[in-house]
């Protein structure tokens, strides 16, 4: 059973990889159409050509231009299967590794836009957070009530940081809306209680990752992305024993 969720972590973390591209580029899953296109030439690909683990070895591109995934996809992909393979292990229920497991490859979406444009389209974050809630229902999930719980505390507590960063930074782009939806979207993912845990291990995260920024540019004013970070604290929280 690993082995088949490390394969579908592959699988999806070539979707993310190309989601956060399209997401940037205010397509979202329109700009899909029924198969996946080149960016470059807009021509459909084949398998082939969309997995970097596969077209990286055998030297296979589009079939319209020859680009190729590089190997930043790569790396994307080798992460996404050791991730979801881990949080699907960890997981107590098979519906709690199929939400965990959606919910990694979104935080992955997440993570690579916020690094590139510091930006967390809603895109992402509304459809992740409609999923989590309907998964919900599954026997063995957290439950509805949970799940929306979890979502109002997480969304509560991101307004709050929101609130804080403008304090004492004056800028909105300490800890912005986007972060604040991935907090609900992780926190109806977790469901409540863990969604308290998720966030503040995301802070605990979050200010670690801050110091070294504000350490390695010698400034206070130099902020970095929170999505990442939020990101980190809510996969611990889904492997990490309680």
């Amino acid at each position: 059973m690993l082995l088949l969720w490390a394969l579908l972590g592959l699988l999806g973390g070539a979707f993310a990889y190309r989601l956060a591209d399209q997401t940037l580029e205010d397509e979202g899953l329109a700009g899909w159409g029924l198969l996946p296109r080149c960016a470059r030439c807009g021509r459909v690909q084949g398998p082939l050509g969309r997995l970097a683990v596969l077209a990286i070895p055998l030297r296979r591109g589009c079939p319209g231009c020859g680009q190729r995934p590089g190997r930043e996809q790569l790396v994307v992909e080798l992460g996404a299967a050791a991730l979801v393979a881990l949080v699907a292990w960890r997981a107590a229920t098979p519906a709690q590794a199929a939400v965990h497991a959606l919910g990694t490859l979104l935080l992955v979406t997440a993570t690579l836009t916020d690094l590139r444009e510091r930006l967390i389209p809603n895109a992402v974050t509304y459809p992740g957070t409609a999923l989590a809630l309907a998964l919900s229902l599954l026997p063995g999930a957290v439950g509805p009530a949970a799940a929306l719980l979890g979502g109002v505390v997480g969304g509560g507590l991101g307004v709050l940081m929101l609130g804080v960063g403008l304090l004492l930074y004056r800028r909105a782009d300490v800890f912005g809306l986007g972060d604040v939806k991935l907090a609900v979207f992780i926190g109806a993912a977790s469901g409540f209680p863990d969604a308290l845990r998720a966030f503040v291990l995301g802070v605990v995260v979050g200010g670690g990752l801050g110091l070294a920024v504000a350490l390695a540019r010698r400034s206070t004013r130099v902020t970095m992305p929170y999505g990442p970070a939020l990101a980190i604290g809510a996969y611990l929280t889904w492997v990490l024993p309680t």
